[in-house]
């Protein structure tokens, strides 16, 4: 079963749009301190707490989310809609570009949570003065590892069956 590449391309534009939205939502509580010094007991205190290894995991959640699942989707909009105007190829297959956005959505999301997590909890463990050393604060949050690296793994097999995908695209005979 096969779609139009111009109606994938708008699938990932959709959704890589939506992502920009999600991260400028998320970053919110990374600008916006609460309110109270650091050390408090102000639980929205990512500002501060990013500032604390393993808060920076927040960073970089936030930045592999900007970069894989808003500025990533979107260029894959651009590649499919490419393929199918530059290069003649007007359908490709619906399973795998399906497939493809909603593991790599998937995957991108949940690595982002797994990240936040890790790292708003050991940021304010360490502010707070629970977790005294970065050893102590990397066993508090070490139960967020396996389930980012699952998604990290997910997102990975949804850009390569987007590869794989691309490649059957261009290679085929037909338009």
């Amino acid at each position: 079963m096969s779609v139009e590449t111009t109606r994938a391309a708008k699938w990932f534009l959709y959704v890589g749009v939506l992502n920009a939205l999600a991260a400028v939502i998320f970053a919110i509580p990374m600008v916006i301190p609460g309110g109270n010094p650091p050390g408090s007991s102000d639980l929205l205190q990512m500002a501060f707490a990013v500032a604390f290894f393993p808060g920076l995991y927040i960073l970089m959640g936030y930045i592999g989310f900007l970069v894989v699942g808003a500025a990533g989707t979107i260029a894959w909009a651009a590649a499919y809609y490419i393929i199918g105007s530059a290069m003649g190829k007007t359908h490709t297959s619906r399973g795998m570009a399906m497939l493809h956005l909603v593991l790599g959505t998937v995957g991108v999301y949940g690595t982002a949570v797994f990240f936040f997590a890790g790292g708003f909890l050991g940021g304010t463990a360490r502010l707070s003065g629970a977790a005294r050393t970065v050893e102590d604060a990397m066993a508090l949050i070490s139960w967020t590892v396996l389930p980012r690296m699952g998604f990290i793994a997910l997102a990975l097999v949804g850009n390569l069956i987007g590869v794989l995908n691309a490649l059957k695209t261009i290679r085929s005979k037909g338009a």
